[in-house]
């Protein structure tokens, strides 16, 4: 009988436990923001405002993806926050299942987040699908761990290596080029050749960041890249309205659970595991052996791993697992972002020709037909309004999410521990408001006198994020961009294929659902 009662209680007690996480402190947290005066769809226990977020997302696409470019893309990737803004002001509260979340899209306000220097804003906790594709690695690590990881690895960025990386880039980027010159000789037709830029600048990128990451192992890096690629894709598929189910969510949150999907991934994930094992493995016999340093990120690392490391980064040190897990996000992060970077780089230059030989005529001053030095790089002022240009119109990052450990008071209203602030700098570096009345139209002239002149706010311009957990290859990045960028409008001129449809992906870093077909031909 005791034991009997026992049992009772204990169930009894993870049902309170159950209903006071999934529905009263939910309740209490909404009816705080309410009471502050922040509007939002209705509280429903458990689900909440699910069902209308999914409808909202699987009806965008059937009122907007067009075969005429628009860079009004914000009702699009972000259909939910376009049509609740409306109703219930700029700043309003909603409900995922149980996860309150309130939406900020002042640049002020985001900034305070994301510059919080106290640690009161940190990120989510990664869910299993995002440990498997980045481990613990500077994407999802967190305090101690990740302020040591990210001191070491800023020295993977420095200058003296990203000079050694600029001709790297190029050759790569020649090789590209050279392959599309051949095919246009062999189609041997009077009419410009059909590209399918997306899939080139993926091949491209990976290969740019195998190089560059791992240096005299990028052969091994590609391996592991096509595996996060698979992975990358199933989560992705699972995430995808009308699919999101709670079939589909359960198989990333709780990989234990026997669903058909699980083992395949976690057979993915050991492939990825085992093959970075290998990899760093071998490098670090090699470079015992040769007592070798070398430019790249992965030498880096290993001199961390070794205690190699000098200044005052001397004390720092990294396991192999840091390393695998650093080798993961760097593939992932670096190569899908700047890979779209270029695609929407592309676009907006074949739709706009006179920027497109406004560049052209700046690259071949500076550089004529050679391959741009880094110091020829800094001369290119047009190629970098441009770029920043595109990164205003196509962020990288549209959306983050960071929780409130505590209550904490932002602008006027006062944030209840436990709620979720949705940062949207999409929406920010869309905003009329703050960029003028041609905020969706394509025009580099705003970055003129720089980024701090560029707008009406001096931290609206953030398609790397802000404040110390900013995006530590921001800077390779756009060096990458301007390398490939050059060598390109070097050698060809291109439009805007009548193939194309315009449907931004609003599920991972925004790229072309459909691809990206651009007409080429050589330039003379």
């Amino acid at each position: 009988m005791y034991l009997e009662w026992l049992v009772i209680a204990c169930i009894l007690a993870l049902i309170v436990r159950l209903l006071r996480n999934l529905w009263w402190r939910p309740l209490q947290i909404y009816k705080d923001l309410r009471a502050q005066g922040l509007m939002g769809p209705p509280f429903i226990p458990i689900v909440g405002n699910l069902v209308e977020l999914n409808r909202l997302l699987a009806e965008a696409p059937s009122t907007w993806i067009m075969k005429n470019p628009s860079n009004e893309i914000v009702p699009y990737i972000l259909p939910y926050y376009t049509a609740w803004s409306k109703i219930y002001g700029e700043t309003f509260v909603y409900c995922v299942g149980s996860q309150v979340r309130v939406t900020i899209t002042d640049p002020e306000l985001i900034k305070e987040v994301l510059n919080n220097k106290f640690g009161h804003c940190p990120k989510l906790e990664p869910t299993t699908a995002a440990r498997d594709l980045l481990g613990d690695g500077l994407l999802t690590a967190t305090g101690e761990k990740w302020a040591e990881q990210r001191r070491i690895l800023n020295h993977g960025f420095d200058v003296d290596k990203l000079k050694v990386m600029v001709e790297r880039i190029a050759d790569l980027a020649t090789k590209m080029l050279d392959d599309w010159s051949r095919r246009i000789i062999e189609a041997n037709q009077p009419k410009d050749l059909e590209i399918e830029v997306l899939k080139e600048y993926q091949i491209l990128t990976a290969d740019i960041i195998a190089h560059t990451a791992f240096g005299t192992s990028y052969e091994a890096g590609k391996t592991v890249f096509k595996l996060q690629q698979r992975q990358f894709a199933i989560l992705l598929e699972a995430m995808r309205p009308p699919r999101l189910q709670l079939k589909s969510l359960a198989s990333f949150y709780c990989s234990f659970l026997p669903l058909a999907i699980n083992p395949h991934r976690q057979k993915i994930r050991k492939a990825i595991e085992d093959n970075l094992q290998q990899l760093v493995q071998k490098r670090i016999k090699l470079e015992s052996q040769n007592d070798l340093q070398q430019n790249d990120l992965l030498g880096v690392m290993i001199c961390a791993y070794n205690g190699k490391l000098r200044g005052n980064q001397k004390n720092l040190r990294m396991s192999i697992q840091d390393i695998v897990d650093e080798c993961k996000t760097f593939f992932l992060a670096g190569q899908e972002t700047t890979a779209a970077f270029l695609t929407w780089t592309t676009m907006l230059l074949a739709l706009h020709p006179d920027w497109q030989e406004r560049l052209r005529a700046e690259v071949i001053n500076v550089c004529g037909s050679r391959h741009p030095s880094y110091s020829m790089l800094n001369q290119l002022k047009l190629v970098g309004m441009v770029l920043n240009e595109v990164l205003r119109l196509y962020p990288g990052s549209p959306h983050m999410m960071r929780g409130i450990d505590r209550d904490m008071k932002l602008g006027k209203i006062v944030i209840p521990k436990g709620t979720v602030v949705s940062l949207l700098p999409l929406v920010t570096m869309h905003n009329k408001q703050i960029w003028g009345e041609d905020a969706d139209e394509f025009n580099p002239e705003r970055f003129a006198e720089g980024i701090a002149n560029a707008s009406k706010h001096r931290s609206a311009f953030m398609p790397f994020s802000l404040g110390p957990r900013n995006c530590i290859g921001q800077v390779f990045a756009l060096m990458e961009a301007k390398v490939v960028l050059c060598k390109l409008l070097q050698r060809f001129s291109f439009q805007l294929s009548p193939a194309y449809v315009h449907a931004p992906g609003r599920f991972s870093v925004p790229k072309p659902e459909h691809g990206m077909q651009i007409l080429v031909k050589p330039y003379n």
